[in-house]
């Protein structure tokens, strides 16, 4: 989600954290937005649903657009 709150990819994903595994997995998501020109600033965070519904905190982001 972005840091306004907003979906930003709606497919949700299965990750696995087995007992013994690293604690941190690397997942990509696309974004898009309709300006030609300029820069989009924001963050984005995870969304947990399960064992406890959490976010993440969030990590910022910049998108820059050149016609």
């Amino acid at each position: 989600m972005s840091a306004q709150g907003a979906v930003v990819d709606p497919r949700w994903r299965t990750l696995s954290f087995p007992a013994g595994s690293p604690d941190a997995h690397r997942e990509s998501v696309r974004v898009t937005t309709y300006a030609q020109a300029g820069t989009l600033s924001s963050a984005m965070a995870a969304e947990i649903l399960s064992p406890l519904e959490k976010v993440s905190a969030a990590v910022p982001f910049s998108l820059t657009c050149s016609p």
